[in-house]
């Protein structure tokens, strides 16, 4: 059991020093006066797939959102899961009717290959006052096949490691 938890802790460590050591999960405080002023936002797409990337390659991309409420929405803290994905929320309040941007910049430099899945929390005067957008794609990893490379996001045949360095 001790070992379990120590297995547990040394990975939740090493995942946030793998992603700048940001923690996503930490709440953000809504403004007071954001509080009882709610309003509704729709995004054009809530998942954006960058396609195939090379490790080192970045992805620019924007998620496009309407206030469909009859609120100003004001967008209070916009967080990806990791320091890989950095988004970019509107400075001041959106109108009634009007559209906004989040960009989001991905970059796969400390990435390993394979699938990747992030997420952009959105903390606003909505209901419910949380959204997450989804960034999706895979990174390639060049030097993964060579010796003593990542070999993460292979599936070696029977689980063997026969004739790999690790």
């Amino acid at each position: 059991m001790v070992r379990f938890l120590f297995s547990s802790l040394l990975a939740s460590s090493l995942l946030l020093a793998s992603c700048g050591g940001k923690d996503a999960s930490e709440p953000t405080e809504i403004p007071a006066d954001m509080v009882g002023k709610t309003t509704t936002m729709v995004f054009e797409k809530d998942t954006f797939d960058f396609g195939t990337l090379t490790k080192g390659e970045k992805s620019e991309f924007t998620f496009t959102f309407t206030n469909t409420g009859s609120e100003q929405l004001i967008i209070a803290d916009a967080k990806g899961s990791c320091g890989c994905t950095v988004p970019e929320k509107p400075e001041g309040p959106i109108k009634p009717g009007e559209k906004g941007e989040i960009k989001v910049v991905f970059d796969s430099t400390n990435k390993k290959g394979g699938p990747i899945t992030q997420t952009v929390t959105l903390t606003a005067n909505t209901e419910p006052n949380v959204t997450v957008l989804h960034v999706v794609g895979q990174v390639i990893d060049p030097n993964a096949d060579k010796e003593g490379g990542d070999h993460a996001g292979h599936d070696h045949a029977g689980g063997s490691h026969e004739g790999h360095n690790h």
